[in-house]
């Protein structure tokens, strides 16, 4: 579970009060990452959604060493959404490859709109953990 709040530091936007859940399962090379947040707007700010779903394969290695961290490839479906009140929902399929790094992970994929024009959009991210 999760929950806190959004606090506006600019004045010139209203805070808003979340809460949510987050999951995370492994069996093997699979996992399945899933959550789900809802965000009350305060004020002006409007009431939002949003959902994720995501599943994982380990294409390398086949298992992990006994010690130690080894880097990792995986493969990534996702299905996710997106509600903002007033506004027109969105669905989104992504599919991707990563590579998992002990200190970082480099992603890409391709994402396909589900609901409105259908937009397709290539994607590449960093991310360093820290």
């Amino acid at each position: 579970m999760l929950g806190g709040a959004v606090v506006a530091t600019d004045g010139e936007h209203d805070t808003a009060l979340q809460a949510g859940a987050v999951a995370t399962f492994h069996r093997g090379r699979y996992s399945w990452d899933l959550d789900i947040l809802y965000q009350a707007g305060r004020g002006s700010r409007p009431d939002g959604a949003r959902y994720d779903i995501s599943w994982q394969y380990r294409v390398t290695p086949a298992e992990y060493p006994d010690w130690g961290l080894a880097s990792e490839w995986d493969v990534v479906l996702e299905l996710n959404g997106r509600y903002v009140e007033e506004r027109s929902t969105i669905h989104q399929a992504t599919a991707g490859l990563q590579w998992v790094h002990r200190r970082w992970v480099l992603e890409g994929g391709i994402t396909k709109d589900l609901s409105g024009p259908r937009d397709t959009t290539a994607l590449l991210s960093i991310r360093w953990h820290y």
